[in-house]
């Protein structure tokens, strides 16, 4: 079955292992942190009336007899007693064991899920420690630092830290005759359960905690949940989940509510080792931040020869895709895939969607492994449709074979590959581009006098010709008129003439390209006129405001276009019944006068 959402740790995730030499800020954050949170959460829990009340119950007879001989003793002595006792030996536990190498699984999920609702290229590759050359290491710098901060951000926005340890707790110091315990920490993830499968279900991954069975509270995990199959009510249930502690590896939680506790387990989604006894898990809260930019929009994006053109003119884009940080490609001869970048031009609603795919990087050499590589781009795209269209930059990454270069699959047979969006870095990179495709421009006959019913394209004589329709308003324009084989005036002028029409029945095409001079768009136009004898002329002068009258007559509102094509159906038919419609006008004459006498 396909997870719910479409986050996969192949395209989303790290390629570096969760692994990090501890310093003495995370040591102290750390342990601050847990000190403080400590004493809270186990007054909460021994406090609580679910807990307290079965504390004092399993005291039993001892409680009446004390309170007997010496009122508030368990409440001023006794149970204050026992919270210290679990805070000194927690605080114990804190300070000896904070250990030399930690996980920042929490940063790493938060961070995956920011790339992921940013629909950012998250930073890819195999890093190199720069002191021993190892690889697979997590990175320094700024990478590394956000990775830390969004870590913080899960102990205190995200409230792992108190629930966490409040789960710990429940778990391996409370028993279970007082509501601690394996069965009080099932009954707590089934409430998690319902809302994770609310949220996968809006397409949402989220980052779940997962309480292990464990003594040490510094071995639970933090994750990236996906997507989920089955009912853990009736049976077998998993969890889709990016593991940190696994780079591009698809992982399962696998458990079911059947029994008195959980008896989970992770395990990969394949055939593999099964890994850890899992006894619960919670959502963690999360608000995405802005990552730092990985893949990036470098330069661009341009458009020429302007943002505006002619509907079915060409746009040209062009641009640069850079990386922000180290890509590197895995081992020579690995088992590993490799991660190959492409660039994408798309409009955001078009009706002719054009792209083009530039080179790709593929197999980086070690010289230039660790250069930021840049990845130009070009493409050229028209619209058929007048209108205003943004334009995005993305990349699309894909996931291939080593060695055939094909394209993998996942788990559910869905193609690895991802678009993301390109951000920007500096004010002067534009992403996305807004152009514009200008209607075509409407060439029409000037006709100073407004005559109603006007056929000026008689063989011989001379036409003017203005645009309709010009979108620039009062710019300063350029006007390029264009006619084959014919005598005219100033081809750049606003009207133009066309001088001594050639015979009757000549079809020929004016053409007129207007340029803005303020910002140098263009808008074009053409019409194909055809000439006709004088006598034509006059026919169809006749014929159009016959037409003219008889619509008035019907429908008053209805004119024809003077500026339009001769209707030879209209003519056809005057033509096969001009008699009978001789005999229907007298009979709308005597009418007329009729219907006058009986409105006097």
């Amino acid at each position: 079955m396909q997870p719910q959402t479409d986050f996969r740790p192949q395209l989303h995730g790290f390629d570096f292992n969760n692994h990090w030499d501890t310093d003495d800020n995370y040591r102290s954050f750390i342990k601050e942190k847990l000190l403080d949170a400590v004493p809270i959460v186990v007054k909460i829990i021994v406090t609580n009336p679910l807990f307290g009340g079965a504390l004092l119950g399993a005291l039993g007879a001892a409680y009446g007899v004390g309170e007997a001989l010496l009122p508030g003793i368990f409440d001023t002595i006794v149970i204050p007693g026992i919270i210290n006792e679990i805070v000194n030996e927690v605080d114990d536990n804190i300070t000896d064991f904070i250990p030399d190498n930690y996980g920042a699984c929490g940063g790493m999920a938060y961070a995956s899920l920011d790339y992921y609702y940013y629909q950012w290229v998250i930073p890819k590759g195999i890093y190199v420690h720069p002191d021993n050359n190892a690889f697979n290491v997590p990175p320094e710098g700024e990478l590394r630092d956000y990775i830390y901060t969004r870590l913080k951000d899960t102990y205190d926005a995200g409230g792992v830290l108190n629930k966490m340890l409040e789960w710990f707790i429940i778990l391996k110091t409370l028993p279970s005759q007082i509501g601690g315990g394996g069965e009080e920490i099932q009954n707590r993830t089934k409430d998690e359960w319902m809302k994770l499968v609310s949220l996968l279900d809006q397409g949402k991954p989220q980052p779940l905690a997962i309480l292990y069975d464990v003594n040490d509270i510094f071995d639970n995990h933090q994750v990236v949940a996906y997507g989920y199959n089955g009912d853990p009510i009736i049976g077998h249930a998993t969890i889709n989940i990016y593991d940190n502690n696994a780079p591009n590896e698809e992982r399962l939680i696998e458990f079911d509510f059947t029994q008195s506790e959980i008896h989970g387990i992770l395990a990969n989604v394949q055939d593999g080792p099964k890994r850890r006894d899992v006894k619960g898990f919670f959502c963690i809260e999360y608000i995405p931040k802005r990552p730092p930019v990985s893949w990036y929009l470098k330069q661009g994006l341009f458009a020429g020869p302007t943002l505006r053109q002619s509907v079915g003119a060409n746009f040209y884009i062009n641009g640069a895709v850079q990386n922000a940080f180290t890509f590197f490609q895995p081992f020579k001869n690995s088992p590993l895939a490799f991660q190959q970048i492409e660039s994408i031009i798309t409009p955001m609603i078009s009706d002719a969607l054009g792209y083009n795919m530039s080179k790709s990087l593929s197999n980086p050499s070690e010289e230039n492994a660790f250069e930021a590589i840049l990845l130009p781009f070009m493409t050229t795209i028209s619209f058929s449709h007048s209108g205003s269209y943004n334009m995005f930059a993305k990349v699309l990454l894909s996931i291939r074979d080593m060695n055939t270069h094909n394209g993998l699959l996942d788990a559910s047979s869905q193609s690895l590959s991802a678009i993301f969006f390109l951000p920007v870095v500096t004010d002067e990179v534009v992403n996305p581009l807004q152009l514009t495709t200008l209607a075509s421009l409407i060439i029409a006959p000037y006709n100073p006098d407004a005559i109603s019913c006007y056929y000026p394209c008689v063989e011989g004589s001379n036409i003017t010709l203005i645009v309709t329709n010009n979108p620039f308003g009062n710019a300063h324009l350029r006007y390029d008129w264009s006619v084959l084989n014919m005598h005219t005036g100033d081809i750049h002028s606003q009207r133009f003439e066309v001088f001594d029409l050639p015979t009757a029945n000549t079809v020929f095409t004016v053409n007129v390209v207007i340029t803005n001079n303020d910002d140098g768009s263009q808008a074009s136009g053409s019409i194909n006129l055809t000439t006709y004898s004088e006598g034509e002329a006059d026919r169809s002068t006749g014929a159009c405001k016959l037409f003219q009258y008889l619509h008035h007559l019907i429908i008053p509102s209805i004119l024809i276009n003077p500026f339009g094509p001769d209707d030879k159906k209209f003519q056809n038919y005057l033509q096969q019944n001009i008699r009978q419609i001789a005999k229907d006008a007298s009979q709308i004459v005597n009418l007329s006068k009729d219907w006058g006498k009986y409105s006097e």
